[in-house]
């Protein structure tokens, strides 16, 4: 760099040189020391330095004290890049002609050359106090300023010079490098100005394209600067800096794609470039291409490892990209192997809490959000959003009473815009619903239904008052409230007339109450598209149920034969133990044992404390004189809480029939003692029964079946995550 940049200070030299020959011819000089001296120039002439020098210093021998012999000398050791001997020899010539303003020149053309721009500053402004016409001096220090980043003093130097030689136009390039390295706007026009300036009078000296794109980017004006480069190409000027200027314009513009393109391009000219590696990371990321983003901040990393903030970066992506566990890996390891300032610790732990919210690692995701949130002030930008996946991860882990309390407070704050409010209503809603959920499950009715009601004024749409009623209605029902939970269901409907969820549970009610209301509402369920599986099974089943309160079982028994088929057929959900129980009834009372006995062994299959399947089941075992497996039936129909008191007179009459008199006894005397009031006719055919009993067996007398009663639907599970 430093090369190209001093390229014109020999010719500059020589030119001035010619002036000190000029001037120093006048001299006196003895006639050996001209007759060296001119030998020595000859020698300069044919660049055989060793030999210039060799006849200068023999000039010097004779006349040791002329400044122009000593000018000869600097020269030929800066033709030779001896910039410190070439110091020493100009400095001598200033101590025996200080009034010279070309030795001083020549000094500070050195001592820029060595960068020792304090040291070339002075050189030059002596020269230029030695004698005020040298204009080109005042370009020199104006560059000077530049170097020094004095960039204010500079483009004022430069002003005031080109004032005297606006033709000069690398002084206008030079004036508009160091504006553009300024950050006010108003220097940028002024590099604008004058690029333009040499654009437009001297065409085959301007170069600058790249420089004047800079101009225009720094002035917001994107696309100035890509015709300015477009320009660069045509010029045959295309280059990695013209390509990287290109990908800042056009990201400017929004064109990210493009500029990504334009980027690749000026970094695979320049691998070893971090900031085009860092760039590209970046625009990818605005992509939303995280997979490559993070390939080119891994290229980064690799050239500039020490970036801690880099690597906080790079924990981010890797959460966007969805690789939670790796991007909570990384930041563990950040965490403690890295000294890391507070702004950097406090986004880690933020990738942390948000990498195990994504893992489902909630109880560590809340303790992290935790800190986060109490570490960080209200004023940050991402306040709100640590707010809110506080309370979820709160709600997730179980925490539900925290939750609640993180979102109040965002709706106290009344920092939320419409949207956000509404969302966070939403949360509060489920939190709410999840409540009485679990008060459900924990059999608390009164908290449940409170809960419950206090969700409706979080509720945001038709479909969460839908949800609540829904949600309400099988509280009420579970815990025998009928009534109310028939008003909800009628509610949904009527928002909602083929919401399948309220007319199934609202059928489970009214198919034993209102057979007839029913049938309807179930026939509209079963024409619907796409119901699914199992909600067809419930809604065949309630119909069946309705039809047999109906008296037309004729009806029923081909739907609950139908379910029975899916039930055998690999899909044993498709009949419960109710359904199973209820054909089987329908079997016994037409005498079909044996279809009966496999309907209600289903029953208590599915459900063996079901007292009414056994006893049934002993029934049909009666009747077929099985004794031994009616008896087995029948006294599981006699354990728990509810008894069935008929079973105590089957099994009379099984013990009967079984030769075992006492206990026929003792079970038809307890069905008297249990069966409260009876009829005269039962009871005196029971009394009857007893007094026989010591004379010959009487012959078994079927049994009819004892009705299934109708059991509420099961509470819904917990349908509504956050």
């Amino acid at each position: 760099m430093l090369k190209s940049r001093f390229s014109s200070l020999s010719l500059t030299l020589l030119v001035l040189t010619s002036l000190f020959l000029t001037q120093m011819d006048a001299l006196a000089l003895s006639p050996t020391a001209v007759e060296w001296h001119q030998k020595s120039r000859n020698a300069i002439r044919e660049e055989r330095y060793t030999d210039a020098e060799s006849d200068i210093r023999q000039a010097i021998t004779f006349d040791s004290y002329d400044p122009l012999l000593y000018i000869t000398l600097g020269e030929i050791y800066q033709k030779q890049g001896l910039v410190d001997q070439a110091i020493q020899a100009y400095d001598r010539a200033a101590q025996l002609d200080s009034k010279d303003p070309a030795i001083y020149f020549s000094l500070g053309t050195l001592y820029e050359q060595k960068q020792d721009y304090p040291s070339a500053q002075y050189n030059y402004e002596i020269s230029q106090q030695k004698n005020p016409s040298y204009t080109y001096v005042e370009s020199r220090l104006a560059r000077l300023l530049g170097f020094q980043k004095k960039y204010d003093l500079a483009i004022d130097k430069y002003e005031s010079y080109l004032n005297q030689a606006p033709r000069d136009f690398e002084a206008h390039s030079q004036l508009a490098r160091f504006a553009v390295a300024t950050t006010r706007p108003e220097d940028a026009q002024t590099a604008i100005q004058h690029l333009l300036y040499v654009k437009k009078e001297a065409p085959a000296l301007y170069k600058d394209e790249a420089l004047l794109a800079k101009a225009y980017l720094r002035l917001n004006d994107p696309k100035s600067a890509l015709a300015e480069l477009a320009s660069a190409k045509e010029n045959g000027r295309y280059s990695t800096e013209v390509a990287n200027l290109q990908s800042v314009a056009n990201e400017a513009l929004g064109n990210i794609a493009v500029a990504i393109k334009d980027l690749k391009i000026a970094a695979e000219s320049n691998p070893e470039d971090a900031n085009f590696q860092y760039r590209l990371a970046f625009l990818s990321a605005k992509q939303n291409q995280y997979t490559d983003a993070l390939k080119y901040l891994t290229s980064y990393l690799q050239l500039n490892p020490s970036d801690v903030n880099a690597r906080v970066t790079q924990v981010a992506w890797l959460n966007r990209q969805g690789s939670y566990v790796t991007a909570k890996n990384v930041a563990q390891q950040l965490l403690t192997q890295e000294k890391l300032n507070e702004d950097q610790a406090l986004e880690l732990w933020t990738q942390q809490a948000f990498a195990a919210l994504k893992t489902n690692d909630y109880k560590t995701s809340a303790d992290l959000y935790e800190k986060v949130f109490a570490a960080t002030a209200p004023a940050e930008e991402n306040y709100r959003t640590i707010q809110q996946n506080l309370g979820v991860a709160f709600y997730q882990s179980g925490q539900l009473q925290k939750a609640l309390g993180v979102y109040q407070d965002l709706l106290a704050s009344k920092a939320l815009d419409t949207d956000e409010t509404a969302l966070v209503k939403k949360d509060v809603y489920h939190i709410y619903l999840k409540k009485g959920q679990l008060a459900s499950e924990s059999k608390d009715f009164e908290t449940a239904k409170n809960f419950l009601i206090d969700a409706k004024p979080y509720a945001q749409s038709t479909e969460d008052l839908q949800d609540l009623r829904l949600e309400l209605g099988a509280l009420y029902l579970e815990n025998q409230y009928a009534a109310e939970a028939v008003a909800l269901y009628e509610e949904a409907l009527v928002q909602d007339p083929n919401n399948v969820e309220a007319g199934l549970n609202l059928a489970s009610v009214w198919r034993e109450s209102a057979p007839a209301k029913v049938l309807p509402l179930l026939e509209t369920i079963l024409k619907q598209a796409n119901l699914p599986e199992s909600a067809k099974w419930d809604a065949t089943y309630y119909k069946a149920s309705a039809l047999i309160e109906l008296s037309r079982k004729a009806e029923a028994l081909p739907l609950l034969e139908s379910l029975k088929a899916s039930a055998l057929s690999a899909k044993p959900k498709a009949l419960n133990a109710e359904g199973w129980l209820a054909l089987g009834t329908l079997y016994h009372e037409k005498k079909l044992y044996l279809q009966a006995e496999q309907a209600y062994q289903e029953a208590v299959k599915l459900d063996a404390d079901n007292a009414l399947a056994s006893y049934n089941l002993g029934s049909v075992y009666l009747a077929q004189k099985e004794y031994g497996k009616a008896r087995v039936a029948l006294l599981q129909a006699i354990q728990g809480e509810k008894p069935i008191t008929q079973a105590f007179y089957a099994l009379g009459l099984v013990e009967e029939n079984s030769q075992n008199k006492p206990k026929a006894i003792e079970y038809l005397q307890e069905y008297l003692n249990r069966a409260g009031e009876l009829s005269a006719q039962t009871k005196e055919k029971v009394e009857a029964k007893l007094k026989l009993l010591s004379g010959t067996p009487s012959a078994v007398t079927p049994l009819k079946p004892v009705a299934s009663t109708v059991s509420p639907p099961a509470p819904k599970t917990d349908r509504l995550p956050l």
